[in-house]
């Protein structure tokens, strides 16, 4: 088990999903509701064919403090995060396409239970585990809200350069000398 630093750019887009009236049918649209983007260094390794990627959800995300951990197979993602000073799971959130699960989201002031559809699973690494993980699935939340999500994950070698660091798609910061410099 050879543990691996690793830069990551996670990249989540939600959308609405409308169904309307084409003719005697429908058509699904979806109408995005908002986007994040941000860079992280990780850690990356594998065991009994697995890949699993840790790292802290970055400050300014509302997860500050947050470890996430996402265990990767060929064919599905499973996505666990945790609060830094407890080992209780805050989400378990697993994407194999064509499935659909039941999870449970949990707040300090509240629990959300969440059913989760995977319409699609792309995980396309290297031979040592580099590359892009790409996830599309529905989340309802209740009987009258339903999401439509896009994960995707690029995993690259560690290299610290002078990178914006994008947190939110509308806010950017710049990464200073010291934390580029080691």
């Amino acid at each position: 088990m050879d543990k691996k630093q690793v830069d990551l750019l996670i990249s989540m887009k939600q959308y609405s999903e409308n169904l309307n009236p084409v003719g005697t049918s429908f058509r699904r649209e979806l109408t995005p509701e908002g986007s994040y983007e941000f860079y992280s260094e990780g850690t990356m390794y594998r065991k009994d064919g697995v890949t699993y990627l840790s790292y802290m959800e970055p400050d300014g995300s509302g997860l500050e403090h947050h470890k996430t951990i996402i265990k990767i197979r060929k064919d599905t993602i499973h996505v666990n995060r945790y609060p830094e000073d407890s080992r209780s799971t805050m989400l378990n959130l697993n994407l194999e396409e064509g499935k659909e699960y039941i999870t449970l989201y949990r707040f300090p002031q509240m629990t959300m239970e969440l059913g989760i559809e995977t319409m699609k699973v792309e995980v396309d690494l290297d031979e040592d585990g580099f590359g892009r993980l790409f996830a599309d699935y529905r989340c309802r939340m209740g009987p009258d809200t339903l999401y439509r999500n896009h994960l995707e994950v690029r995993i690259t070698p560690e290299v610290r350069t002078n990178r914006k660091v994008s947190r939110r798609a509308s806010e950017e910061v710049e990464l200073p000398p010291e934390a580029v410099e080691r």
